[in-house]
């Protein structure tokens, strides 16, 4: 009956019956139980293992112990067969047959996270088996994993020198070898080595690792969020190629440039003109991690000979951390001095602010951050997204339900149905709406057509809806003035003409 229903046997608690694993081979077996390193790819890419994972070994038979870092996985499937979590509270544990540690193991997971149960394909890749018998059963970090890193040679490279000096961000670092060398690590997406104009790449160096003569020119930007770090440098000379079209621009410089030819339309991030590209001699493709569902494109710019960056911007906490990204741009363009002007000038206007979020405010406006999909759930930020670090910052309290949703997916945001929505945020002082997706509302009416609920809203009755401009989120190196800006509508001091990335609804 359990196999009719697509169900393994065993798949009612624990793992399948152990035959359906490989026994290995005597002289692969390391003596006892051990710890080996284990990553995880595939899916979102925000999910991972805690590593090292435990092995055990059972009449010649692996059996790994994978801890994931969600409680919401509740079966995997390996080799077809099923097996369950074996623990019921915490981050789900399982325990899998692993018939070799020298290829990476496919394997699938279920997750409840999204509301309705979703099968995912993930790969675990294994390394630095240490055995009970010999070894210390440690992971040892070849600089491989969730980090990005690959495992290079820096004895190719001069004696390091220093690294640079970061505040806020922590998505990406740069340390420096002699005076000619730098190498970018991004977090979860790899590494580039920049080599100072007139300096030669090192003989032998690693070709999974680009290196890129600096300052970089000729550069195809497909991540739209990273234009506005090379226009306030001045630098925007050294971008060649956009994978935005004019009409989807919103900075009305960038809007222009691209509309004149000063930067060419080169085609989608998933789609590039590689002739094009070829022909104006790209030296660097900057990605956005969107560049993960196509991974065949990356592949294609690395086999013709273009470098790829993916920056990771989305993923730093704090909002200053993603303006300090300024400062990796300004090293690519040959702009060090102009970013680091740049960024300080940017902490020192919210400095107070600062100082003042650190203390507890029990009477700080509550604001919502929301917009309305096309099938009428309700899209809010997660709490560790940097929206809600900047409403915090601004002074004010960041709305949530009452017990935030929780998934495995790397967006920043989750769906809620348009009642809890409401069952949760009617009271909030302030509404902003995100004109991002659907191009924002102008006035009430348009909220009201998404639903009449919002006629109850606490800030609907009060009059305090705003909703963002449309290039919001394309004004990368705005999160100071936002922040001031947000500060000034939390406070009520703000005047409409005073307002540059916010608008009233009425």
């Amino acid at each position: 009956l359990l196999t009719a229903c697509g169900v393994s046997p065993g798949a009612s608690g624990g793992t399948a019956a152990p035959a359906a694993a490989g026994v290995l081979n005597e002289t692969q077996k390391p003596a006892g139980d051990f710890e080996i390193s284990v990553t995880l790819s595939g899916g979102s890419g925000r999910a991972s293992l805690e590593s090292p994972a435990r092995v055990r070994t059972e009449n010649g038979v692996y059996f790994l112990r994978l801890v994931w870092s969600s409680p919401n996985y509740d079966y995997m499937l390996v080799d077809g067969e099923r097996y369950d979590r074996i623990n019921s509270e915490g981050n789900s544990v399982f325990e899998i047959p692993v018939s070799s540690f020298e290829a990476p193991l496919s394997v699938t997971a279920d997750t409840t996270a999204m509301g309705t149960p979703h099968e995912i394909d993930y790969t675990i890749s294994f390394e630095d088996a240490s055995s009970g018998a010999g070894g210390d059963g440690k992971k040892q970090d070849s600089g491989e994993g969730v980090s990005g890193k690959e495992e290079i040679d820096l004895s190719l490279l001069p004696e390091k020198s220093g690294s640079m000096e970061l505040s806020f961000a922590d998505q990406f670092s740069v340390d420096y070898y002699g005076e000619d060398y730098a190498l970018i690590s991004v977090e979860g997406t790899g590494q580039t080595l920049l080599v100072k104009d007139g300096a030669e790449v090192p003989t032998g160096w690693d070709e999974t690792v680009p290196a890129v003569k600096a300052p970089v020119s000729n550069i195809y930007l497909a991540a739209s969020s990273s234009m506005d770090y090379f226009r306030v440098l001045g630098a925007l000379d050294k971008v060649k190629m956009t994978s935005t079209a004019a009409a989807d621009w919103r900075l009305p410089e960038i809007k222009e440039a691209v509309e004149s030819g000063a930067i060419e339309y080169a085609g989608k991030y998933s789609a590039p003109d590689y002739e094009r590209l070829l022909s104006m001699d790209c030296n660097l493709a900057v990605e956005s991690t969107m560049i993960f569902h196509s991974p065949e494109v990356k592949e294609q710019l690395l086999r013709l000979g273009i470098p790829v960056l993916t920056e990771h911007t989305s993923y730093e906490a704090h909002p200053l951390g993603r303006v300090e990204w300024i400062k990796l741009y300004g090293l690519i363009a040959g702009k060090e001095r102009e970013a680091e002007s740049f960024f300080d000038e940017q902490v020192s206007s919210v400095e107070a602010l600062l100082r003042e979020s650190q203390k507890e405010k029990k009477d700080a406006p509550v604001a919502a951050f929301f917009y309305v999909t096309s099938d009428g759930a309700v899209n809010v930020r997660k709490k560790g997204d940097y929206i809600v670090k900047m409403i915090e910052l601004s002074g004010g309290k960041y709305f949530l339900p009452g017990e935030e949703k929780e998934d495995e997916n790397a967006l920043s945001s989750v769906n809620l149905q348009m009642e809890e929505f409401y069952a949760s945020g009617r009271d909030a002082d302030i509404l902003i709406y995100s004109s991002t997706i659907d191009g924002g509302v102008k006035s009430l009416e348009e909220l009201y057509e998404k639903s009449g609920l919002f006629k109850d809203f606490k800030a609907v009755k009060e009059g305090r809806v705003f909703c963002t401009d449309k290039s919001f989120f394309q004004q990368s190196t705005s999160a100071a003035a936002q922040i001031l800006e947000l500060n000034s509508v939390f406070s009520g001091t703000a005047g409409e003409e005073e307002l540059s990335f916010l608008h009233p609804v009425r």
